[in-house]
């Protein structure tokens, strides 16, 4: 990720970046306002899906998880590598009360699309179930650590996650990505440990 450090204005009013460009300040100020507002709006006008709403405070404080705001339930970052932060979210079922299930709240163009990646009818694993960033890389995959069966036909040995990504996971349990295949415009799982 790079920096811009808007600090170091100097008398002509020339801003310069570790990035190595000079611009006008006031330009500066622009771009970091107008990100700023399009991220405001992007919070504002994502709503809960119909029949969804947020865990609450029974539902989701258990001894492993941290405290704060929603530790280890919301995820932001660029998932699918179009500049604008998305969000990720676990949130529960209105309607059938032990269901939970796992949201994306995806940018594309002027929009936000809402995809549910996973859900469960159980929602007593809610309390040992999270929700992680995953780094861009290279990981080998749970079949090809040895988990369970070797690995199979079309099954890869390893996953390069070319954007950030959503580490799900059970607290001392499994653990998968969901990552964005740009090829198909969606998400993809992958399984990393058992």
């Amino acid at each position: 990720m790079r920096y811009l450090h808007a600090d170091k204005c100097q008398r002509k009013r020339v801003c310069h970046y570790s990035i190595n460009i000079k611009m006008p300040c006031y330009i500066l100020v622009f771009i970091i306002v107008s990100f700023s507002i399009s991220y405001e709006v992007f919070a504002q006008n994502k709503t809960l899906p119909d029949g969804w709403r947020l865990p609450n405070k029974e539902e989701s404080v258990v001894k492993w998880r941290p405290e704060g705001m929603a530790p280890y339930l919301v995820v932001k970052e660029d998932f699918n590598g179009d500049g604008v932060t998305d969000e990720a979210r676990i949130l529960v079922n209105i309607d059938k009360a032990n269901f939970y299930g796992l949201f994306v709240f995806l940018s594309i163009g002027n929009k936000i699309e809402t995809m549910l990646l996973d859900t469960s009818s159980d929602k007593h694993f809610l309390k040992y179930m999270g929700i992680f960033p995953a780094k861009q890389g290279v990981y080998k995959t749970a079949c090809a650590k040895g988990y369970g069966k070797p690995c199979g036909k079309g099954e890869p040995e390893e996953v390069t996650l070319l954007f950030p990504s959503i580490d799900y996971f059970m607290s001392e349990g499994a653990k998968s990505y969901f990552y964005w295949d740009k090829q198909i415009g969606s998400f993809k799982r992958i399984w990393i440990s058992d």
